[in-house]
C-alpha cells in the first residue's frame, strides 16, 4: 500500500469516499451471503448443518475489511488534526505498524478467499491432490510473500533505505514494491487456474448432459464463475499497474477496494449459487424425472453446493 504522507489531504476524500461506497456494498453482499449460509432454503429457520468453516472466514474477511477502514480513517484524522495544529512545512510520518497491519489485512483476505477457492476445486475433483498441487504451491508463495512484506516494512522503520531498487520503476513510498507484485502475480495466477479448472470439470459435465434445464443450470455455474473472477482479477490487475506505475493515490485507492471487490465476488458465489440451486429445486418438483435424468439433474445439485458450502450431504464431486 502506499504511505498516506506521499497523498495531499484532499485527496484523500476521494479515497475515503471510494472506499466507503465498496465497502457499502460488501456489507449488502455479506449479509445475504449469511442468509443462505445460516438459514434454510424455504424460510428463516437455521440449517439441520451449517457449514461453520465458510461462515467463520466470511466474519474473518469483514474483520481484516474493518480494520483496513478505521486504520484509513484514523490516519486521516491524524493528518488533519497536524495540518491544523502545526506549520504546514512541518512533515507528518504515518506510524509504521499502521501500513503494516493494513497490508498484513489485504494479504490476508486474499489468502482466506484463494483457499476456499482450492478447496472448491479439491471437492469437485474428487478430493484430488494432484488437481490442486500447483494453487497449493501459489498460496503458500503468497504466504511467504506476506511474510517477506512484513519483515521488508519492519526492517525500512529502522533503515529508510531498505528495499530500494534502482532498476526497478515500481513505487517504493512504503515497503519495497517488488514484493506486493510478487503476491498479486501469485494470487491471480492462482484465481485464473482454479476458475479455469473448475468452469473446465462442469463445462465437461454439461457437454454430457442431455437435459436441458441441467444444460443450462451447469452453464449459469460456469458464468458465476467467470463473472465473479474477472470482477476480482479486474482489480488485481489494476492494482499491479498502479505499482508499476507508482502512482500513490491509485495504488491507495485501488489497495483499499481490492480487499472489498475480493470479498464481494466471494459472497456472490454463494449468492448466486444458492439462488440457482433453489430454481433447480423448484423446476425439479415441478416435473417428473426419470431415471436417466436424475444423474444430470444431481450434477447440477452437486455443482451449486459446492459453489455455496452447503453442507447438508448433497454436495458431493463431479465424476464423468
Amino acid at each position: 500500500m502506499a504511505s498516506i504522507d506521499a497523498i495531499p489531504a484532499h485527496s484523500w476524500v476521494i479515497v475515503l469516499l471510494v472506499t466507503a461506497l465498496v465497502c457499502g456494498i460488501s456489507l449488502c453482499t455479506l449479509a445475504h451471503c449469511l442468509r443462505w449460509l445460516i438459514f434454510s432454503d424455504e424460510g428463516w429457520t437455521f440449517r439441520k448443518r451449517i457449514n461453520w468453516t465458510f461462515v467463520v472466514v466470511s466474519f474473518l474477511i469483514l474483520a481484516l475489511n474493518v480494520v483496513a477502514l478505521v486504520l484509513i480513517c484514523w490516519q486521516l484524522e491524524r493528518r488533519v488534526i497536524h495540518l491544523e495544529s502545526v506549520l504546514t512545512s512541518t512533515n507528518y510520518h504515518t506510524p509504521s505498524w499502521v501500513e503494516l497491519i493494513k497490508c498484513a489485512s489485504f494479504n490476508s483476505v486474499a489468502l482466506l478467499a484463494d483457499s476456499i477457492l482450492i478447496y472448491r476445486c479439491w471437492h469437485l475433483y474428487g478430493k484430488s491432490v494432484a488437481v490442486v498441487a500447483f494453487p497449493a504451491t501459489l498460496w503458500v508463495g503468497g504466504v511467504a510473500c506476506t511474510a517477506i512484506q512484513a519483515y521488508l516494512q519492519v526492517s525500512q522503520a529502522y533503515e529508510g533505505d531498505i528495499g530500494s531498487y534502482s532498476w526497478g520503476p515500481v513505487s517504493m513510498a512504503f515497503g519495497p514494491g517488488i514484493v506486493p507484485l510478487s503476491y498479486l502475480a501469485s494470487t491471480g495466477a492462482l484465481n485464473v487456474y482454479c476458475i479455469f479448472v473448475l468452469i473446465y470439470r462442469i463445462h465437461k459435465v454439461a457437454k454430457q448432459t442431455k437435459e436441458f434445464s441441467s444444460i443450462r443450470n451447469l452453464r449459469y455455474i460456469i458464468r458465476i464463475l467467470a463473472e465473479s473472477g474477472s470482477l476480482y482479477l479486474s482489480v488485481t490487475l489494476g492494482h499491479s499497474i498502479a505499482w508499476i506505475t507508482a502512482n500513490d493515490m491509485a495504488i491507495e485507492v485501488l489497495s483499499n477496494i481490492n480487499m472489498t471487490v475480493l470479498s464481494i465476488a466471494f459472497h456472490l458465489v454463494i449468492i448466486r449459487s444458492a439462488q440457482n440451486r433453489i430454481e433447480s429445486d423448484e423446476n425439479r418438483e415441478s416435473q417428473h424425472i426419470s431415471t436417466l435424468r436424475f444423474h444430470s439433474v444431481s450434477m447440477t445439485v452437486s455443482a451449486n453446493s459446492i459453489l455455496m458450502a452447503d453442507d447438508s450431504g448433497r454436495a458431493r464431486s463431479l465424476k464423468d
